[in-house]
């Protein structure tokens, strides 16, 4: 499994809409936590702070949610991306 080396961003808007969807190397389940603590707390104003992540040297401790997005429509298919890029050690926010 790969592991990010650096934080990445990009951003696209959509009717309205401004998504910015965020990269980051985590070491841990925890710093994934404060890490996403840390992107809610940067955009208070956002509607939504959708999340996934996945730690453990072979990806085996996974997390995500959907952020008051209806049920399965935003964490679960950031996580399926996650799971199908190779990566571990990282979160993605997709903030709204």
């Amino acid at each position: 499994m790969n592991v990010p080396l650096t934080h990445g961003r990009a951003e696209i808007s959509v009717k309205n809409s401004r998504f910015i969807a965020e990269i980051f190397p985590v070491a841990n389940q925890s710093l994934a936590k404060e890490t996403l603590r840390v992107v809610k707390q940067q955009y208070k104003d956002a509607s939504h702070v959708v999340h996934a992540f996945i730690t453990g040297s072979s990806g085996e401790i996974n997390g995500m949610s959907d952020d008051g997005e209806p049920s399965g429509t935003a964490g679960r298919p950031v996580l399926d991306v996650l799971k199908g890029s190779g990566l571990t050690n990282v979160l993605l926010t997709v903030t709204r």
